[in-house]
């Protein structure tokens, strides 16, 4: 998956994954397969069950909108003689000895999915539901999506790293070339040609800008304070020149999207993010590089 990511945005090697995830805007795996399951879920709970035989086996007391069950009689090897019978899908035990049945698991995540009873109908052409159990249906996921977006959101980013990814969509900039989305993306991240960003082949070298030489070449430098720059920056003076995460520039509205053409005009005519010597691989593995 890292490899799919760092396609699309031509990230380095060394980025951070979960920086690049973000910057990919493609969900770190985990949390991706945490909502493959939430959705299954409701699928499981909205079906009609005598369609889907999976729901149809839903286990007893389980506030199902249909009131159809296939007979089942998995319980009963539980009932012998020296078995061990399984929890029931609403138990509030914390006993490690009694195991739940995969069917009672299921029941027991729907329980914290939907906020009230009975579960409702998933919309389909057979039997529509009411508006009132479409309008419950869309909302739970919804809710599902926004709380795994949430956690996405509030993942343990490193320090340097303040952007955040946008909720099921891409970045505007990301519809730009892709060389040119790609030095955007390498700044930010924090693995750029920019002096700043240490790679492997010079980890002492000096992080100085090499054009003013005052402090170091880092993204918010090269954009917003580099004193020679100054001259390129009056010449895009309806740029703000602000690069903060909640600013106009990332936005994906019309405002935001003229920002942004600024400032790719601005990188791209200063050469910014370019790399100084063309026969190098900065932030690739050492195997990699072919002689």
């Amino acid at each position: 998956m890292n490899q799919v990511r760092r396609w699309i945005t031509n990230c380095f090697y060394s980025t951070n994954t979960i920086v690049l995830s973000a910057e990919a805007c493609i969900i770190l795996t985990n949390l991706y397969l945490e909502q493959i399951r939430d959705m299954a879920t409701i699928r499981w709970a909205t079906a009609l069950p005598d369609n889907n035989i999976t729901t149809a086996l839903v286990p007893p007391g389980f506030p199902l909108h249909d009131s159809f069950r296939f007979p089942s009689n998995r319980r009963a090897a539980f009932s012998k003689a020296g078995g061990m019978k399984p929890k029931t899908w609403d138990s509030t035990s914390f006993t490690s000895v009694q195991r739940v049945l995969p069917i009672d698991n299921i029941a027991r995540r729907a329980r914290l999915i939907f906020k009230k009873w009975p579960v409702p109908r998933k919309p389909n052409i057979w039997s529509p539901p009411s508006g009132e159990e479409c309008a419950y249906y869309n909302a739970t996921i919804k809710t599902v999506r926004e709380a795994i977006y949430e956690k996405w959101k509030l993942h343990n980013y490193p320090d340097y790293y303040g952007y955040r990814p946008p909720f099921r969509t891409c970045w505007r900039f990301m519809t730009s070339p892709k060389f040119t989305a790609a030095r955007i993306h390498q700044m930010r991240a924090g693995r750029s040609y920019l002096k700043a960003h240490k790679d492997w082949r010079d980890p002492d070298g000096s992080s100085l800008c090499p054009r003013c030489e005052e402090e170091e070449e880092s993204f918010e430098h090269v954009i917003t304070v580099c004193p020679a720059l100054a001259a390129a920056r009056e010449r895009h003076s309806e740029f703000s020149f602000d690069i903060s995460p909640d600013l106009l520039v990332w936005k994906e509205n019309k405002k935001g999207w003229d920002m942004m053409k600024l400032l790719i005009s601005f990188i791209s005519l200063n050469k910014l993010n370019f790399p100084d010597d063309k026969n190098v691989f900065t932030f690739t593995r050492a195997t990699q590089v072919q002689s």
